[in-house]
């Protein structure tokens, strides 16, 4: 009975939603001609490659700022940064108190030391038996608490206005549950032995440039898709299907990337493979990409690739081609409101086990309303198909959907707030629902409530604290 009420409450709060936020798109007018900077979660791809250097909720440009620079937003107000009520978007800049405070300035040359700590409890009404909220992720212990990330960075970054040869670098480091989906085989395979609470390197790279031109040596996160690991740069807690099961969270290689005019930049390189360390197969992939942004910076659009032989899903078939592609299109629609579009298809040869080819992909929709300083509402609507059954799993041995074999269709809508009291500090409620429609999977189980359901609700939210 709870998770059916529960379930009504989100699907019709979702249409309501979506409703107020077309009307306020179709009653404010597009601010032609102005630059607008949109936040950390809308601007992933801003600077040809996935901006693993983004700053922590609170630190980067909003909209807001954009349009107080250009005179927008709402005139006679000064206190937005207390949230006070009639103030929009005229927020003041400001920056987040720092740990580090050291290492943040031009005595240490260039370099900076920050990160978060990010916390969650996921609200599962159906009360699972093994404890996990199927195959969600990363907040996929239901009624638990995680310690999702603890993150720390390190980095010297590159000027992107600077001439001549550069050098810079960047070590992430992340503890907490959330690692276990993004440890890359091999080194990392060797130090956790936990079951729930992981150490991952993802990120320790070199970064040389020389004028437009740069390229990066080491460890790195991909620039395929959307949504990202680090918690502080995502707007929703929960994570889609796509980034899940259907895209690599990291590489080890070179990526070079070179701006071929202002707007845009063609990225391209060789790596070791989805999530590896270490090459296990001796085959090296080609990852690469087109990031184009408007004159206007109201339209981006990012396509990546990515090519080469890879492991099978499958024990037994030997590596194979794997290619796969993600397109992302954000749209700044008003002053307030902003649309994300991604799609995303894979292939793997030999990637079932009858020798077939297994196929996945699907389509993300977010849509972002900006309601004042301190409170941004959005939606995310996905649609993610795994065609043969090869991908979606939960990670976990006790998890009754790790024996996977869904080949079927992954629906889910999320709504969220995120509220930022300070400049150090989002909460980040999210209501979800999810359903699958296909054939049963390995013996006869289905994807939610510990193998006996086809749809699950679930309420959660985090805390996240920068320093």
């Amino acid at each position: 009975m709870k998770t059916t009420v529960l379930k009504s409450l989100i699907v019709a709060t979702a249409v309501g939603l979506l409703g107020v936020l077309n009307a306020s798109a179709q009653e404010q007018s597009v601010i032609a001609g102005s630059s607008v900077a949109t936040a950390d979660y809308r601007s992933y791809f801003s600077n040809g490659l996935q901006d693993d250097t983004a700053a922590a909720p609170g630190e980067a440009p909003s909209v807001s700022d954009a349009l107080t620079a250009d005179g927008g937003g709402d005139a006679g107000c000064t206190t937005c940064n207390t949230c006070t009520t009639g103030c929009a978007l005229d927020c003041p800049d400001a920056d987040p108190s720092r740990l580090f405070d050291c290492f943040n300035n031009t005595n240490c040359r260039g370099l900076t030391v920050t990160g978060w700590i990010a916390q969650s409890f996921t609200w599962n009404p159906d009360n699972p038996p093994d404890n996990f909220n199927g195959p969600q992720s990363f907040n996929d212990r239901s009624n638990e608490y995680q310690l999702n990330q603890f993150y720390v960075t390190i980095e010297k970054s590159l000027d992107d206005e600077a001439c001549g040869l550069q050098w810079g670098g960047r070590i992430d480091t992340l503890y907490g549950t959330d690692a276990r989906f993004t440890t890359a085989g091999g080194l990392e395979d060797k130090w956790n032995n936990r079951r729930f609470y992981q150490y991952a390197l993802p990120q320790a790279y070199v970064e040389l440039g020389y004028n437009d031109l740069s390229v990066k040596l080491g460890h790195f996160y991909t620039i395929i898709g959307y949504e990202v690991v680090p918690a502080a740069e995502n707007f929703f807690l929960s994570h889609a299907y796509t980034m899940q099961y259907g895209e690599p969270f990291t590489h080890t290689g070179a990526l070079f990337s070179y701006k071929y005019r202002d707007g845009l930049t063609l990225i391209g390189g060789i790596d070791q493979g989805w999530d590896r360390w270490e090459d296990d197969n001796n085959r090296m992939s080609f990852l690469g990409g087109i990031n184009w942004t408007s004159c206007d910076d109201r339209t981006n659009l990012a396509l990546a690739v990515t090519y080469g032989d890879e492991n099978s899903a499958v024990g037994g078939n030997p590596p194979d081609e794997r290619a796969m592609y993600s397109l992302v299109l954000s749209h700044q629609l008003t002053d307030r409101l902003s649309y994300v579009f991604q799609h995303d298809a894979g292939k793997q040869q030999r990637g079932v086990a009858n020798g077939n080819d297994a196929e996945w992909y699907g389509i993300n929709q977010y849509l972002y309303y900006d309601i004042n300083c301190c409170w941004t509402a959005g939606v995310r609507f996905e649609w993610f198909r795994d065609d043969d059954g090869t991908r979606v799993a939960g990670l976990d041995a006790a998890n009754t959907s790790n024996a996977g074999g869904f080949a079927g269709n992954f629906y889910e809508i999320s709504l969220g707030l995120n509220y930022k009291p300070s400049d150090n500090w989002v909460i980040r409620p999210e209501a979800r629902f999810d359903w699958y429609s296909g054939p049963n999977g390995a013996g006869g189980i289905r994807p939610y409530d510990s193998g006996t359901d086809s749809s699950q609700a679930s309420l959660a939210f985090d805390v996240i604290w920068s320093f």
